[in-house]
């Protein structure tokens, strides 16, 4: 999402119960099936899925220690780096994710774990989404609060008018980001309420009548959420799934589509409609792990298996819903397909032929600023990816010429910010003092509490000084 649009204080919004929903889907046993073919690998008593990655790298915790990174071709490597202390994980690859250990945050490059600062206020991290080691796009719940990272600094988020979200159990991912372009992030908290945090507002949108158990979130679809073993999809009209074969015991979500296991067998919904998938396997998967090409690991006592609905396209150098400052990427695709077209927002821009299952796409122009949408797809027709991305307005907005002025105006003189302000007031007349206070500032701004009398800036002022904050708080 677009950082400068989110502000500090939210607003409390009205509330909708997800299984007070105004339509019904039924989802009859008979329902059309989809035969898939897994691939699957074996696994080890104590064994447990830690994460799997956008383009489909599972990462698993070996109970004897080490771990395990496989590809959808059932080809794995071991490492020896150990999972037993991680309670929260984000796979980005097979070689990097993000992870949180003893309330830590960590970023794993290799065989390597890099530490990410969080500010003490942060307390014991306990779930993220996004990238944190990025320097926006990310959040971060600890027992703090929840905080976002953007513009290099961490920014503390509270609801309006109460008690603030209470305990936060998990933030849901889209494709491991945190949003996507509806611009909302979803926080579950202890008691199963469910908070759709959006660009100036917060709600609680689910979980009031029966407490929400598990939330995924798909791109086309929307939010799927489980409470006491029905399942609702909305959330801007919720939507109550009946299944006729039995209770859901477990989702999963990615790219287009949301799975479930209910009454025994694992069902997927994609825009089109509700199917059946038939693995072949009588045994039912205890966990579903999606992925943004289109597939999911089926997770068993014994084996983990990746499935597909079709011939997956697979894309490196850009990940879903990504922000970017750098308007331009290069792109390895690993496909099927021989020949591929790239399209930017439904205009054709680039064509490449694939050697050997890959082909690449050099210095792809992503557009201007804003949300936009590149599809990968073969020339025959029969295979094609969306992938959604952000591109981020930096304004050249400086100091001297932008900001000075504003202060000026608005805040400057003895009774104010200097520069020889009087009593205890903060000097604020030099461009090293903003620089130095911004997260205060920012904050104070959008809360409406700078200044604390009229006359208040305009709202294109305001504007001028985050755009200043955002785009590098140039001299």
């Amino acid at each position: 999402m677009a950082a400068r649009r989110w502000g500090i204080l939210l607003a409390a919004g009205s509330f909708v119960s997800c299984s007070g929903g105004s339509a019904t889907e039924i989802v009859a046993i008979d329902v059309d099936a989809v035969s898939v073919t897994p691939t699957c690998v074996a696994v080890k008593a104590g064994d447990r899925v830690a994460s799997v990655g956008p383009e489909g790298h599972l990462w698993l915790a070996r109970a004897a220690g080490g771990s395990r990174v496989l590809n959808i071709d059932g080809t794995f490597v071991d490492t020896l780096l150990g999972f037993d202390q991680v309670t929260d994980a984000q796979a980005w690859d097979g070689a990097t994710s993000s992870l949180i250990e003893a309330g830590e945050l960590w970023t794993q490059i290799g065989e390597t774990r890099e530490h990410v600062p969080l500010p003490d206020e942060v307390g014991d991290a306990v779930a993220f989404c996004g990238d944190p080691s990025q320097p926006r796009g990310s959040f971060v719940a600890g027992s703090g609060g929840l905080y976002e990272r953007a513009t290099g600094f961490w920014w503390l988020w509270t609801p309006a008018g109460g008690d603030g979200f209470g305990a936060i159990r998990d933030l849901a991912r889209v494709d491991g980001a945190c949003s996507d372009d509806r611009d909302a992030v979803w926080l579950l908290n202890d008691d199963g309420l469910l908070w759709q945090i959006a660009a100036d507002d917060a709600k609680i949108v689910g979980g009031k009548d029966s407490p929400i158990d598990q939330v995924a979130v798909a791109r086309s679809i929307g939010v799927a959420a489980v409470a006491e073993g029905a399942l609702s999809l909305g959330p801007s009209r919720w939507i109550d799934v009946v299944f006729e074969a039995g209770g859901v015991a477990t989702i999963g979500a990615g790219s287009d589509a949301v799975w479930a296991v209910a009454g025994g067998s694992l069902y997927v919904r994609t825009p089109e409609a509700w199917r059946r998938v038939d693995t072949g396997d009588p045994d039912v998967p205890i966990g579903i792990h999606a992925d943004a090409a289109g597939g999911a690991w089926l997770e068993y006592s014994e084996q983990v298996c990746h499935v597909a609905l079709a011939e997956p396209i697979h894309i490196a150098g850009l990940r879903p819903f990504e922000h970017r400052l750098v308007t331009t990427a290069t792109l390895d695709i690993a496909t099927g397909e021989s020949d591929l077209l790239l399209d930017r927002d439904d205009e054709e821009i680039a064509s490449a032929a694939a050697v050997e299952g890959f082909a690449r796409f050099a210095d792809v122009d992503l557009g201007t600023a804003g949300w936009h949408t590149l599809r990968v797809r073969g020339v025959s027709g029969s295979s094609s990816r969306e992938l959604d991305y952000f591109v981020i307005d930096v304004p050249e907005v400086s100091w001297d010429s932008d900001i000075a002025p504003v202060f000026e105006q608005f805040c400057a003189g003895s009774l104010c910010h200097g520069p020889t302000p009087e009593g205890s007031r903060v000097d604020l007349s030099s461009y090293q003092a903003w620089r130095g206070r911004a997260p205060l500032i920012r904050t104070r701004l959008l809360r409406g509490e700078m200044p604390p009398i009229d006359p208040r800036p305009p709202t294109d002022s305001i504007n001028l000084i985050l755009d200043w904050i955002e785009g590098g708080m140039k001299p």
